[in-house]
């Protein structure tokens, strides 16, 4: 068996097909959505920033809302440069391409770090049994997923 034959996994051609998330190192769209995502970090933190601890449970659903839609779609760019890449890590525009998106998501994160910050030192926002069952009954049956781990109790909404 020869050195070439020994190295071969049968997984050479394999390929992620991403054609649902971009059609290409050079889609428009990439741009375009980190675009959208930083517009809408200095849209949130013109809303809300120092605000947070004084939110209601409504204007609070609404802040976790929009800040899970902007990180899914920074999110949605990042995954797809990263997986495209790992196809082939000797492309140097799929290289630029994650460190595009590496780049602007630490300066995405740097606009909504302010959010974590508030939430983390707001004194009671979520820590209290009667805050948190605001929080349930004011938000859909699809609870916001990254902050779920905030809340400290399953106190079930009474019957109106």
């Amino acid at each position: 068996m020869s050195e070439k034959e020994a190295q071969l996994t049968g997984a050479e051609d394999v390929a992620w097909d991403l054609s649902d998330l971009y059609a290409g190192v050079s889609d428009p769209a990439i741009d375009r959505d980190l675009d959208e995502a930083d517009a809408r970090a200095d849209k949130l933190a013109e809303q809300y920033k120092g605000r947070i601890a004084d939110l209601s449970a409504e204007e609070l659903r609404a802040l976790v809302e929009e800040f899970e839609a902007i990180v899914e779609l920074a999110s949605k760019v990042g995954e797809f440069a990263y997986l495209l890449w790992s196809t082939n890590t000797e492309d140097p525009a799929r290289g630029a391409l994650v460190q595009k998106t590496r780049e602007r998501g630490a300066q995405l994160q740097q606009k909504l770090v302010f959010v974590e910050l508030e939430w983390a030192n707001a004194p009671g926002l979520m820590t209290t049994p009667s805050a948190q069952w605001r929080w349930a009954c004011s938000t859909s049956s699809n609870a916001p997923s990254w902050f779920d781990w905030k809340l400290l109790s399953s106190t079930p909404c009474p019957a109106a």
